[in-house]
């Protein structure tokens, strides 16, 4: 420490508790041209003095009862809040800045950390930065109040001014400058391996892992005295990433990704018609492991979500997913009814107008379900033979033939019918009805339809259908 000038009325001579080793309470200093704290030391055994490995604590005791919570002066100079440790004054500058010779830094960790020369160790790389403030409601009831910029409080707060004075001109645009409020650009040297580099993590609401709740109420008890209240506490809502609607700029966009987007699948089993969809994922993989299709009857198939929210629905089974419409089933909270084929997928999107799931694929995609009851025509036809054509996707096939009638299938090329196409069939003869596949094409399920009954053939796969 050096260039202590004389001290104030009302202010303590700190120095002379720095140097003896000595311990001063309150008071500040004034006018001192730097604080330098040389802390070398070598320790060998568990610390009992909880001094050690801190080398500047402020130990803040207050009960505040007027101002505007931070002393007297709430407010630096300028319009923020003054901090317990606080970088205020004015740097003007008289030569130009470089990208390597810039502005002041008002907070830097350059510590290095390793092992002693040629012992093998375990490190854990610890952190630059913590904010683990505890707030408490004390015996009554506490409000949580919103701030001037916040629905609450934040552990990190960016608010970096530019701006210009006197006719000044601040020109951010002949470099292509940019306000950058957060910079991960971590370096992997020599021989070194890292398993995993993460830029930004966001863990769950009171996460067990790594400090679970007894352990935190511990430290709040040790801290207060008093026994935290049982429970964990509720959220209505959790946000990973909330980025308001962007308008300030002559572009704006919410996210700028050039890498690969992974939304982590969420895997359903789909063995019945009682299954529940979820919607706390982007993805669902839906598994049919039977051949046979599984119409879902869940209300609702899918529950609601937020206004907007996206999912896909991705069929890895190996028979075909329907899911039925408000109009068919009702409550099932989806605008329209679908079937999914092997390797078929639709992306839905929910809207708390509606209070539906709606599809974001144009509907005449593939995989494609055609309108729903009441939207058919009948095609009835007598031929001893018939094979289905591009226009029974929407029609109900009658077969009136007689005995050893045949129902062909056709390959994709013979005539193309989507993936996932249903084609109802129904046989008014007093004989079974023989199902063939055309060449180029293959059957599953049911070798013929009974006299007098209905069944469905649906195209699982580019030249495969499935009776039943």
């Amino acid at each position: 420490m050096s260039a202590i000038a004389p001290y104030e009325v009302g202010d303590l001579l700190l120095a002379a508790g720095a140097y003896t080793a000595g311990q001063v309470e309150g008071g500040v200093i004034r006018r001192a041209t730097s604080v330098l704290v040389s802390w070398r030391y070598a320790q060998v055994h568990d610390p009992t003095d909880v001094a050690v490995g801190t080398a500047v604590n402020v130990d803040w005791r207050a009960t505040i009862g007027g101002g505007g919570g931070l002393g007297p002066q709430a407010q630096t100079h300028g319009f923020g809040p003054r901090g317990v440790f606080n970088v205020e004054g004015d740097v003007r500058y008289s030569k130009d800045g470089t990208p390597y010779a810039i502005g002041p830094v008002a907070f830097a960790n350059m510590l290095l950390v390793a092992n002693e020369h040629g012992v093998p160790r375990a490190l854990a790389p610890s952190w630059s930065y913590v904010a683990a403030p505890l707030f408490l409601a004390d015996g009554a009831v506490v409000t949580h109040e919103r701030t001037d910029v916040t629905l609450g409080g934040s552990s990190f707060v960016d608010s970096q001014v530019i701006g210009t004075v006197e006719d000044g001109t601040w020109d951010g645009t002949t470099n292509g400058a940019e306000m950058l409020s957060f910079l991960s650009m971590p370096f992997v040297l020599g021989g070194a391996r890292v398993t995993r580099r993460v830029a930004f993590d966001v863990m769950d609401l009171s996460s067990t892992w790594p400090t679970d709740h007894d352990a935190v109420g511990r430290a709040i008890g040790k801290l207060t005295g008093s026994k935290v209240d049982e429970g964990t506490g509720t959220v209505e809502e959790q946000v990973g990433l909330r980025i308001a609607r962007l308008a300030g700029a002559t572009t704006n966009v919410g996210i700028l990704n050039g890498s690969a987007t992974v939304h982590t699948p969420a895997a359903v089993t789909v063995d019945g018609p009682s299954a529940t969809l979820p919607v706390d994922v982007s993805t669902v993989h839906l598994v049919n492991a039977s051949d046979e299709r599984v119409t879902l009857g869940s209300v609702p198939t899918i529950p609601d979500g937020s206004d907007g929210q996206r999912l896909a629905l991705v069929n890895i089974g190996r028979g075909p997913v329907a899911v039925e419409g408000d109009g068919v089933l009702p409550g099932s909270n989806l605008a329209r009814s679908r079937v999914l084929g092997p390797g078929a997928a639709v992306e839905l999107t929910f809207s708390s107008s509606s209070g539906r799931w709606h599809e974001l694929t144009p509907t005449g995609a593939e995989h494609d379900r055609p309108p729903e009851p009441g939207g058919r025509t009948v095609h009835d036809t007598s031929a001893a033979t018939y094979a289905l054509v591009a226009d029974d996707r929407t029609r109900i096939v009658v077969r009136s033939g007689g005995p050893g009638s045949t129902q062909v299938y056709p390959s994709d090329h013979a005539a193309h019918l989507p993936v996932g196409t249903e084609v109802p069939i129904i046989n008014l003869g007093s004989e079974p009805l023989v199902h063939v596949a055309g060449e180029g094409a293959r059957l599953v399920g049911a070798p013929t339809c009974p006299g007098g009954a209905r069944q469905v053939a649906t195209k699982v796969a580019v030249d495969v259908w499935h009776l039943g």
